[in-house]
């Protein structure tokens, strides 16, 4: 069985309702499925004429511009994007749209963007390569899967021995690791908030206690958490991207899954309410579900939502492709938590 196929049955198989859950709502409660497909040839020349597309995303991977360029390439409409965390992005949406001053046209984000209020975003119209979605990923006509992001553990391998490796998550509390772990956020939306769900979900509140007392340094810039850990500031560092080893090969890093396996996020896109590139944003989003974009998803160890494999991947990536996977959070409880994590880690 391949990664892909592996993975996508482990989504499958996952016994817990949190871990269905976010998968589940892809058939968003009560969303109306657009029926008559739009005219595509249409959008496309409608988009042409806007001429620009702007993607607000939290994804910290190449993904992104590659996949912009591909799209730009292809098209001939001029792209941006603007990074964000899930938190920033939220506020910024709730900013633009109560002032009705738009400047995004497509947000993609993980599960999360699903608890962001509906009438930040605008329905689209059945999307042609939609038909490509594969078990168990829907397009519900407000929120379509484009892929599907690992969550792991970054260790620097000349502060980390082998035999001292996290073999759990649970390892990560022994009293050796006190000060020397570098953690994304969990008290803002992003990959660190929904990581720690799932590890809540999995582990109970005792996980969240005995990491309080480790001291966890704590950062909400991920752009520069694993050039950290390889300069020597840490030892370790998580939640960390495998789709961003890339950009470090040949530094002192190792990426490490326990053997419970690796928390995990759906990829989402929405349109934005007031895009003021309509045509581009659903051309946009159409694109991402092509092959070239999915190409490049599963070329940087994301899983693919039309089936994609990559034959690029080194054999260390190929095999944290193939992973087990953890459980995804349950965006209905982001709120919840968010008060959790930050009463918890003060």
């Amino acid at each position: 069985m391949t990664g892909l196929n592996a993975s996508r049955a482990q989504i499958l198989n996952l016994k817990t309702a949190a871990a269905l859950s976010a998968v589940a709502l892809f058939a968003f409660a009560g969303a109306a499925r657009a029926q008559a497909p739009a005219d595509w040839t249409a959008i496309e020349s409608a988009a042409k004429k806007e001429g620009k597309v702007v993607l607000y995303t939290s994804s910290a991977a190449e993904d992104v511009p590659l996949v912009m360029k591909k799209f730009q390439d292809r098209y001939g409409i001029e792209t941006s994007f603007l990074r964000g965390r899930g938190s920033e992005l939220r506020e910024r949406l709730r900013t633009e749209h109560a002032s009705n001053r738009q400047v995004g046209d497509v947000v993609s984000s993980g599960n999360t963007l699903m608890s962001f209020e509906p009438a930040i975003f605008d329905r689209h119209p059945v999307l042609p390569n939609a038909t490509k979605l594969v078990t168990p990923f829907k397009d519900d006509g407000l929120f379509v899967p484009s892929s599907v992001a690992l969550f792991t553990i970054l260790v620097n391998t000349n502060l980390v021995k082998p035999e001292d490796e996290p073999k759990s998550w649970k390892d990560l509390l022994d009293p050796k690791w006190k000060g020397k772990l570098l953690v994304d956020d969990p008290r803002a939306t992003g990959q660190g908030n929904v990581s720690f769900m799932v590890l809540a979900e999995k582990f109970g509140p005792d996980f969240l206690t005995g990491m309080a007392r480790q001291g966890p340094v704590f950062t909400r810039d991920r752009s520069v958490s694993a050039r950290r850990v390889a300069q020597g500031e840490y030892p370790i560092y998580f939640v960390f991207g495998p789709g961003e080893f890339a950009a470090l090969e040949g530094l002192p890093l190792k990426i490490v899954i326990p053997q419970e396996g690796a928390p995990y996020t759906s990829n989402i896109l929405a349109k934005i309410a007031g895009a003021p590139h309509p045509n581009a944003a659903l051309l946009l989003m159409n694109f991402m579900l092509g092959d070239e974009a999915q190409n490049v998803f599963a070329d940087l160890v994301r899983i693919s939502v039309t089936g994609k494999v990559s034959g690029k991947l080194s054999p260390m990536l190929q095999d944290i492709a193939k992973t087990r996977l953890l459980g995804e959070a349950d965006p209905a409880k982001v709120d919840e938590m968010l008060a959790v994590f930050t009463s918890t880690f003060k």
